[in-house]
């Protein structure tokens, strides 16, 4: 009995050792890369270098474009229309680049020193950036004009999102506070305070109702938006330098001082997986919409490591981001079968609730019952619900990229047979 247990944890150890080395997919070769992000429809990838942006078709080594004037970025992000990418710059300006040609837009200039992070907001329209010199500028980027510019950070500003839904902007750094702010005018809200040491990440979750922040206290703290208090803590062994939420908001992905990356079940709260594969601290992580890869940079290395994350399920979920689009989703219900006004009967104690939801544009979301519910890339859904005696209520709500809504409710009637 003692020799089984023995070969039981030999064999899980083994296994735990080769996980990550399982799941490492490619390995891309660049130049002491510096920031790397997704598009958003998952079709390109751009890894910043020190004095270029490369291009890659996502999830390959095959370069699509590679963009020279975009020197010492430390920041990269796509506009959701997915036809422009916008880079911070040491060089104190923000350039914008047309995608795929990598032809330059326009350059932002305003910040007096470097500038460290930046957002798309209002469908494309502004953007939203932090700089070495402690100030929050909000951007029209048709007059390339600064909107407003606020300095209330009394230190150092390290870290920024904003809300998908364009409502609230966050900012941290060393003096320990996360300032929530009214994006329509960059007034603070909300102090969040937790953390004990410099805040260097931020990121909202895609119901814009959590935010993730992790700094060098070694804490993740995840905060309730509308209360402002803390929801849940995740302690670490080290700094944590980048956090991404999955689009599908179920998982929590951290880059950390220690070498690893860890994936946090949101659900639960307990690690879903741990990638360990790394010879240096992984300083910047991205997360692909379509749910399958997870990208990683690490300190001093020439390289870019896509990893396979399938089996964690995440739900495919794009944002293509369209002013015009005022049409829900479709939501299809194949089984049960034969509903008629909105009810149907079913004499089991277990149905598998199965159907299609689908929209143009892409959709973001499904929830059942109040329940986030994953979606496959074809859109179908599966659910195992058990049925009570009598009346069971089932309603669906399905959310698109551009926050359209369409709900379908009906009743599924349990019968003794």
């Amino acid at each position: 009995m003692k020799r089984l247990v023995l070969l039981l944890i030999f064999s899980l150890i083994i296994n735990a050792t080769l996980t990550g080395q399982d799941l490492l997919k490619l390995t891309v070769k660049v130049k002491s890369p510096a920031a790397l992000n997704f598009s958003y429809d998952n079709k390109y990838m751009a890894v910043a270098t020190n004095s270029e942006v490369h291009l890659l078709n996502a999830g390959s080594d095959t370069k699509a474009t590679t963009i020279s004037g975009a020197r010492n970025v430390s920041n990269i992000v796509f506009s959701t229309d997915n036809t422009l990418m916008a880079t911070a710059s040491g060089d104190k300006t923000i350039k914008i680049w047309e995608i795929p040609t990598g032809k330059l837009n326009k350059t932002l200039t305003g910040h007096t020193e470097g500038v460290l992070a930046l957002r798309f907001m209002n469908n494309d329209k502004s953007i939203v950036s932090i700089g070495e010199d402690k100030s929050v500028n909000l951007w029209n980027i048709d007059s390339s004009k600064i909107v407003y510019s606020k300095k209330d950070h009394m230190k150092a500003i390290r870290a920024l999102d904003v809300s998908i839904d364009d409502k609230w902007i966050a900012t941290g750094g060393a003096d320990r506070e996360i300032l929530l702010r009214d994006a329509t005018n960059g007034n603070t809200v909300k102090k969040l305070a937790g953390h004990e040491n410099w805040i260097r990440t931020l990121a909202f979750s895609p119901d814009s109702k959590t935010l993730a922040s992790g700094g060098d206290d070694k804490k993740i703290i995840l905060w309730d938006i509308e209360t402002g208090k803390q929801v849940r803590e995740f302690p670490q062994r080290g700094w944590i330098y980048d956090i991404k939420f999955s689009n599908d908001g179920k998982y929590l992905f951290a880059a950390l001082e220690k070498n690893s990356v860890a994936v946090y079940d949101l659900a639960t709260g307990l690690p879903a997986l741990k990638l360990e594969d790394f010879q240096t601290p992984v300083k910047a992580i991205a997360v692909s919409p379509a749910g399958k890869e997870l990208a990683t940079i690490e300190e001093f290395q020439q390289t870019v490591k896509y990893w396979n994350i399938e089996s964690l399920n995440i739900s495919p979920v794009f944002r293509h981001k369209d002013a015009k689009d005022k049409s829900g989703p479709l939501i299809l219900v194949s089984n049960p079968p034969n509903i008629q006004d909105n009810r149907v009967r079913i004499y089991k104690d277990v149905i598998d609730l199965r159907g299609t939801v689908t929209d143009e544009s892409g959709v973001r979301s499904l929830k059942v019952n109040g329940i986030t519910t994953p979606i496959k890339d074809n859109g179908n859904f599966v659910i195992n619900m058990p049925l009570a005696m009598g009346d069971n209520y089932v309603n669906m709500e399905v959310t698109d990229v551009n926050d359209n809504i369409s709900l379908k409710k009906f009743v599924i009637t349990r019968k003794s047979a």
